[in-house]
């Protein structure tokens, strides 16, 4: 009896002017209707090949961090009510709970460092045409296309890819320095600062980047410039 009024008024639910999100889904082994009742989710389910029905309504995908050997996971879950009838059964009638990991919607670290990396694709662009940074200096190859800028030990990089899906941008200090290689001190530049990467190729790493430069001479540079640009 309760399993009868239980299916009636899912039926109902279905059919109300309120329920919004419709979906039906009709093969040889199965009906199904479905739709969305303000935050519930009411769902209608009968097998042809068996004598067995369903009916459903949950709250789904509540947001629910779960301990998983000893770490704590981002993840969802369903909380609801189902009624099966039927001599052929694979369920029980009552409350019932489904957990999953939550891969749609990343932890808080990684979200702000995307809302981070966003952040210096928007600005960089704007402050390397800015008064302020006036050392700056494009370089187009066959491959990329870079724009360098310098205010003090402050540098700005935009590298755009052409023959792969990468983009980057870089934020970072330039600081004077020697280094010690190969038993000699030698003079150079310490680079530390944030890289940001876009794209599905990339050959550069998001994150802090920190590396040892040493300059340089000029005649090297433009010896470079009239080589051939492409690298193999």
């Amino acid at each position: 009896m309760f399993t009868n009024c239980f299916f009636w008024l899912i039926q109902r639910a279905l059919a109300s002017r309120w329920a919004t999100a419709h979906e039906e889904s009709h093969s040889d082994f199965i009906d199904g209707q479905s739709a969305h009742l303000g935050p519930f989710y009411i769902l209608v389910l009968r097998l042809r090949s068996l004598d067995c029905a369903r009916a459903s309504i949950d709250i789904r995908a509540l947001p629910w961090p779960k301990r998983v050997f000893g770490r704590w996971l981002p993840g969802r879950r369903d909380i609801g009510f189902q009624a099966c009838c039927g001599t052929d059964c694979m369920e029980q009638t009552g409350f019932h709970t489904y957990w999953w990991i939550d891969t749609q919607h990343p932890s808080l670290k990684t979200h702000l460092a995307a809302r981070f990396s966003n952040f210096l694709f928007a600005q960089i662009p704007r402050w390397m045409a800015s008064t302020w940074f006036r050392e700056v200096k494009v370089q187009h190859t066959a491959w990329e296309e870079s724009c360098t800028s310098r205010i003090g030990p402050i540098c700005l990089e935009s590298h755009n890819a052409f023959v792969l899906d990468h983009a980057d941008v870089y934020f970072g200090l330039r600081l004077p320095t020697i280094h010690c290689s190969n038993g000699r001190w030698q003079r150079g530049h310490l680079h530390l600062g944030y890289r940001a990467c876009r794209g599905e190729e990339q050959v550069r790493q998001t994150g802090l980047d920190v590396c040892w430069i040493r300059p340089l001479a000029d005649k090297t540079g433009s010896q470079i410039a009239k080589g051939n640009d492409i690298p193999f």
